[in-house]
Order: structure tokens, then sequence, then C-alpha cells
């Protein structure tokens, strides 16, 4: 059987974690000058930051790369198919606030994942990059899971002024197999709503989004209800297409045809 990446107590002690510690995209590793390379014809505007600990991810959706049960150090898989090196988070600040000064920085976004010091810690990561860079606004990708109200108020305090949550399956029968109880994790439908819902309320129209995934298994209908759902509340839906992530539940299931998420979008 293929270990998990669940550390040693030795080896947690030397783990670099977060808040100090962050990972992000190649591409921001790229457009902050922290890893060689270069973006041909266009530029990484976002910097995505993703929390680190030595377990990883304590969910366990059935698609992604983060889940609980993937085989492989935490740190070392890749996550949407892409690799997240490790950074200094005051480092990462430092570079966002120098491209801040070149006007090349559109956004920030910092990602929870499921950890009992994510929340604590975001509000910690986002303090960080708002004191380097205070004109580059910040997103908050969070965990429904571990928030309620409070929560919400603290991370928007903290300088966060647009909520992301992945709802990611769009009906309830679907978000229990890939995300809930049948997928060995934690998520509830129910609370995500909840979160969704409290979050429109101290943000705003359309200051909330929810990501959802073309090819989990839902139909056009299903797919096509929930934006207009989201629409009605003035929650925004970002789209995004399944791609079989190695090592995952999901991993031998075939992406959406192409034909599929462009009729969609």
């Amino acid at each position: 059987m293929a270990t998990t990446g669940i550390p040693t107590k030795l080896q947690e002690q030397h783990y670099q974690i977060s808040p100090d510690y962050v990972r992000i995209s190649v591409a921001a590793a790229i457009e902050l000058g922290l890893a060689p390379g270069r973006i041909n014809g266009c530029s990484c505007n976002c910097i995505n930051l993703l929390q680190n600990y030595p377990q990883g991810c304590a969910a366990n959706c059935s698609y992604c790369g983060l889940a609980r049960e993937r085989p492989g150090l935490a740190e070392e898989n890749s996550f949407i198919r892409v690799d997240w090196p490790l950074y200094e988070t005051d480092l990462v600040a430092e570079r966002i606030a120098q491209k801040e000064a070149e006007s090349s920085v559109g956004r920030v976004c910092i990602a929870q994942v499921q950890d009992h010091r994510a929340t604590r810690d975001l509000i910690d990561m986002a303090d960080r990059v708002h004191k380097a860079a205070p004109e580059v606004p910040i997103s908050g990708l969070v965990t429904a899971t571990l928030l309620d109200e409070d929560d919400l108020h603290e991370i928007k305090q903290a300088g966060v002024d647009i909520i992301g949550v992945g709802l990611d399956a769009v009906s309830e029968d679907l978000f229990l197999k890939t995300r809930g109880k049948l997928a060995k994790g934690p998520h509830r439908w129910d609370q995500h709503w909840e979160i969704v819902r409290a979050a429109r309320r101290i943000y705003g129209p359309m200051k909330v989004n929810c990501h959802l995934i073309v090819g989990l298994g839902e139909t056009d209908k299903e797919m096509f209800d929930m934006i207009y759902q989201l629409k009605s509340e003035q929650i925004a839906g970002y789209l995004f297409s399944f791609n079989p992530e190695p090592g995952t539940e999901m991993q031998d299931v075939p992406r959406a045809p192409l034909e599929r998420w462009r009729r969609i979008q």
C-alpha cells in the first residue's frame, strides 16, 4: 500500500509551515522572480498563495491533488496538475510589494486548506501581505468547514475584500459523494451554503464567489441551475474544468469533453 504524506514528529519540528511559509504556483514564482523561467505573451497578475502544513489537507475530496489519502508528501504533491514551490511568506510579500510599485500585480488570493490552524493563519498571512503592499487587493479562498460568521468578519478586517468558496460539486448528492462522508471527508453541503450566504451578507453583492467544476458527474441542467441560483443571490460563479489528478480517487475518470466545457461557458 502506498504511504501518504504524514511526517513523523521529528520531521514536523523542521517542517516549514504556514503562516511563516507559503506555497505559490510556478507561474507566480516566475512572476515574482523567485523561480527561473518566462511566461510568453502574458503575465501572472494574480498571485495565488496556498497554505502548507505537515499533514497537508485534512479533507479528502476525491478529485483534489491535496486530498488526505493521496500518496506522497503533501508539500511535494502537485495541485491542479502544477507544482507549488514553497517560500517564506515575508519574502513573497516583499516581492509582491516590489511588483505593486511596478503596477504589475492585480490581486493576491490566499487559499486555505483543511487544518485547525488555517483560519488564524489566513488572517496572519493577509495582514503580512496588506502591510507590505497596501494597495494590492486580497481575496480569500476559504474552507467553509472551518468558519463561522465571526471568522468572516475577522478575515475582512485583515484586508480581504473578496471571499471565494470551493463548492465544486453542484448538487448535494454529488457533493456528498466527492467531498463529504462518502469520500471520507469532513465537508457538509448545508454548512457550505451557510457560509456562502453569510459571506454574501458581510462582503456584499458579487464580492463572494463559488467555484464550480465541470465534469465531476453533474448534468448540464444541474450546472445551469446552480449558475442561475448563484446569480439570483448576487454571488459569482467561477467555472473550472475537471482534470484528473494522478493518485487521487478520480484519477481514471475522463475529463469532460472540451465541447461540453465551452458550451457551459
